[in-house]
């Protein structure tokens, strides 16, 4: 639709008159607390166990066994899965220094930010249910958000952002001036009435150099797999990264191309 017929539909919207929008009505939003809670209770009703916390202080992988010693237990499994989000790239290189995957932790930010006026029907511009979640593609960067559900519409830049290590990045928000500012002058272009900032927060992005997903088998040990470098946009598809990921370890038919996603794609970078 164009500018003026997004505007229409969403009176809250402001975008300039050379932009066109596209409205998906299947898409929605996923809210990741709740996920992971519902993926953690059937994995505890399947019979795994949850260890939480603390550095792996020892790890051996051998033929069809890996043993890893883990805050004085010591752990023997038949395969091993690494899924360790903006921790991926310490620990491959730590302990599988071999096996060359290049991830980078990224320092980002989000924050929320109310409404102070009302649409037509005398509700607030952006509630969840007369606004959709969004992605605009600005000259400056892309930016993302949702609509509000009760505490603020949020906002985020999917672009940039500040290479860290994961041991030591900032995680107070307000630790650079650009922290809030980037998504304020954001909102204040395309969605003005959000202007009454709630509160911000940091995260991690684990960036691959082409922003496609690592998933791949070792090259030397089968029974070992990882799962790395989703790049901002992995979480929606954690359900089938974790079907894929068990059938690696288990030898099983992975019935999807996973050629883009091989950690070999690097290799002549190496040499």
């Amino acid at each position: 639709m164009t500018a003026a017929e997004a505007a229409e539909r969403w009176p809250g919207l402001r975008l300039p008159d050379e932009y066109a929008a596209l409205f998906d009505p299947l898409g929605g939003v996923l809210f990741s607390e709740r996920c992971l809670e519902a993926l953690k209770a059937a994995s505890l009703r399947q019979g795994a166990t949850l260890l939480i916390g603390g550095p792996v202080r020892e790890l051996q992988v051998r033929p069809g066994e890996v043993v890893l010693e883990w805050e004085g237990r010591r752990l023997v499994a038949e395969n091993l899965v690494i899924t360790l989000g903006a921790g991926a790239g310490t620990f491959l290189r730590r302990w599988f220094p071999e096996w060359r995957i290049p991830v980078q932790p990224i320092r980002k930010t989000v924050a929320w930010f109310r409404c102070s006026h009302r649409g037509p029907s005398d509700a607030p511009y952006y509630r969840a249910d007369g606004f959709p979640g969004y992605l605009v593609e600005t000259d400056e960067g892309t930016y993302y958000g949702f609509p509000d559900f009760g505490e603020g519409v949020k906002v985020g830049r999917h672009d940039g952002g500040e290479p860290c290590d994961m041991e030591s990045v900032n995680r107070n928000f307000h630790a650079r001036p650009q922290d809030q500012q980037v998504l304020r002058d954001f909102l204040g272009r395309f969605l003005p009435y959000a202007n009454e900032f709630q509160r911000g927060s940091v995260c991690l992005y684990t960036m691959t150099p082409d922003e496609h997903f690592v998933v791949d088998t070792h090259p030397e040990y089968a029974h070992v797999a990882v799962g790395a470098g989703f790049s901002g946009h992995g979480f929606k598809f954690a359900i089938v990264m974790g079907d894929i990921l068990a059938r690696m370890v288990e030898h099983e038919e992975i019935p999807y191309d996973l050629s883009p996603f091989r950690a070999s794609r690097w290799a002549s970078d190496s040499q």
